[in-house]
């Protein structure tokens, strides 16, 4: 189920933020494998992020599955201006990162990203968001529905596995 909410995701940043032979950049890119397929589909895309060893592994992953056009930066995301290879870009992706931040980095790391997207450019914006706030009197329902998908959802797999539902590699 994660597997096709996922790749039904992937396929809607993809098509927003794809610009033919624009340029992208990856907020917070991490290990940079959410913006591949548009590297591969043309743009060039840069990613930044502050630590050095998601970076390492980010430029070894592009290198190993020869993923063209693709560079990557280390950027403080909070006091550093948004840039690589350019100063403003067609599109800008930014994937569960904000949620980190205090209300005073987030007005920083808007100000970044007003400078960084060109005029009628494309941001693609995705946080797991919870309320912090007061709960509405349903919200126990929602935990025991929760936990009956989960577990029905482990029972199908593991019963379908075991009668051979499902191909080996799933």
């Amino acid at each position: 189920m994660n597997r096709a909410v996922r790749a039904e995701y992937e396929r809607d940043y993809e098509e927003f933020l794809w610009q033919p032979g624009g340029t992208l950049l990856d907020v917070g890119c991490g290990t940079g494998v959410r913006t591949h397929a548009l590297a591969r589909r043309g743009m060039e895309v840069d990613g930044i992020d502050f630590s050095a060893r998601q970076l390492e592994i980010a430029r070894s992953l592009a290198a190993q599955e020869d993923v063209p056009g693709m560079a990557f930066f280390q950027r403080d995301l909070v006091q550093d201006e948004w840039c690589g290879r350019h100063r403003q870009y067609d599109s800008v992706f930014i994937n569960a990162l904000l949620h980190h931040l205090s209300y005073e980095e987030l007005d920083l790391v808007f100000e970044r990203l007003r400078a960084c997207v060109k005029p009628d450019g494309r941001v693609y914006l995705y946080e797991p968001l919870l309320s912090h706030g007061r709960r509405p009197p349903w919200w126990p329902a929602f935990g025991v529905l929760d936990f009956v998908w989960r577990a029905g959802m482990f029972l199908y797999m593991r019963g379908g596995r075991r009668l051979g539902w499902f191909d080996r590699p799933f």
